[in-house]
Order: structure tokens, then C-alpha cells, then sequence
């Protein structure tokens, strides 16, 4: 594993059938991105991520009041 600068992070790029593209930090991963390239795409993860629970939520809520 070689010494990245202080502003970088390696990460892990991929393209999967059901995931679509996505990222794993990753200290031998095959790219060195700008840390805070990193800090923007964990922060849309995890946006992303509220948006599918709170969605899940919704559609929860709407099918136990029809019951």
C-alpha cells in the first residue's frame, strides 16, 4: 500500500446490474480521489439512504391504514 497525500482517499469504483454505480472506501483501491469528492458522495449516500427509509415509511404507513 503506497502513502497517500493528506487530501486524497483511495477508493474502490464499481458498476453492478442492481446497484448501479457505486464507490467503497478503500486504502488499496485502484482510484485517489480528493477527500472531500468523498465527503460529498457519503453525504449523498446516506441522503439517498433517508430518502429510501422514509419513502419506505410512507408506503408502510398508507397500506396499514387501508387495513
Amino acid at each position: 500500500m503506497t502513502k497517500q497525500p493528506s487530501g486524497t482517499a483511495r477508493v474502490h469504483l464499481g458498476d453492478d446490474y442492481d446497484q448501479g454505480e457505486y464507490f467503497r472506501e478503500d486504502p488499496n483501491g485502484e482510484y485517489e480521489i480528493p477527500r472531500e469528492q468523498l465527503d460529498r458522495w457519503k453525504a449523498a449516500e446516506d441522503a439517498y439512504r433517508k430518502m429510501q427509509e422514509e419513502i419506505g415509511e410512507l408506503i408502510d404507513k398508507r397500506v396499514t391504514d387501508r387495513t
